[in-house]
């Protein structure tokens, strides 16, 4: 006659425990990490609208064109604006975003992040006594935001299989 460790009440019930711990571990991982992605993705944007409302601030109108005011060089980063006067760029850096950002020229408050770039923009429009002259486009690297995001995943899986462990 051959032992069955499954006609054993307590064996089938600490593999009840083990299968609903697990069940309930990789839920609570889940909603950790989709409760964080969503949190970093608001983050992104309020830090791009911020951004956005500080370069606005130094947009003048200078014989009767879009300028920055000389005050922006003091700027923290202002290495992703764009600055566009109706459709011609009238400051900004060149490269692969200029693009991206030109994409968004005459959008109202928009947040794009372009497939192949790590990169995401935020345009808002530039008025002046009333009337549209051009759009702002600033972006920010989404590269710490995603690894960041890679690292809660890896850190909350190891956290979950090291629970089940203890506990199985």
């Amino acid at each position: 006659m051959r032992f069955n460790p499954w006609r054993n009440v307590r064996s089938r019930l600490l593999a009840i425990v083990l299968v609903a711990l697990a069940v309930a571990l990789g839920a609570a991982t889940l909603a950790f990490n989709v409760l964080v992605g969503r949190t970093t993705f608001r983050d992104e944007n309020a830090l791009l609208r911020t951004r956005a409302a500080s370069e606005l601030s130094l947009v003048s109108v200078q014989g009767g064109r879009l300028r920055f005011l000389p005050e922006r060089a003091d700027a923290v980063d202002s290495s992703l604006t764009w600055l566009f006067d109706g459709r011609t760029l009238v400051a900004g850096p060149r490269g692969p975003v200029l693009a991206a950002a030109r994409s968004l020229v005459g959008e109202r408050h928009r947040f794009t992040s372009p497939g192949q770039l790590d990169v995401r923009l935020y345009a808002v429009p530039v008025f002046s006594r009333g009337v549209r002259r051009g759009t702002l486009v600033t972006a920010i690297s989404t590269s710490p935001y995603e690894n960041a995001l890679k690292l809660a995943l890896f850190a909350s899986a190891i956290l979950a299989l090291k629970v089940l462990a203890v506990v199985g």
